[in-house]
């Protein structure tokens, strides 16, 4: 992915084991968001595919109906941003939910731990804060 995206938010979160395996439903999604996978794993079903993301790795779902799992405990990133490729296209016009290693993109991380720090340095004892919260 050679274009950057605008980014609109940024949150930091750890999950026990236990809190990972509530949060698996099906939802249907209208933003553009991501999840960096520092520790455990996520799965993301759609259109009978299903994509896995595990430590180092960025998920991208593809926004819409989709069926999501996490095993725990579980430390990532998560964004919302609007992206699109180089000619204009938005990132899911082709309709897959994609898988980068974090490796390849770095600066997201840079950029996703600049908004997580300012949040955090307004609101540093709300939701918002890394630790452990349903």
């Amino acid at each position: 992915m050679s274009a950057r995206p605008a980014l609109l938010w940024a949150l930091e979160r750890k999950w026990t084991e236990a809190q990972a395996r509530t949060k698996g439903y099906e939802l249907k999604a209208d933003e553009d968001s991501a999840w960096l996978i520092l520790e455990g794993e996520a799965t993301v079903t759609h259109d009978g595919r299903e994509h896995r993301a595990g430590p180092g790795c960025w998920m991208f779902p593809k926004p819409g109906k989709r069926t999501q799992a996490f095993v725990g405990p579980l430390h990532f990133i998560s964004v919302t941003f609007r992206w699109q490729w180089p000619g204009g296209r938005h990132l899911f016009d082709e309709g897959l939910t994609r898988t980068l290693a974090a490796a390849e993109l770095p600066w997201l991380e840079t950029a996703a731990r600049e908004i997580i720090a300012q949040v955090q340095s307004i609101t540093p004892d709300t939701y918002y804060h890394i630790g452990y919260h349903s």
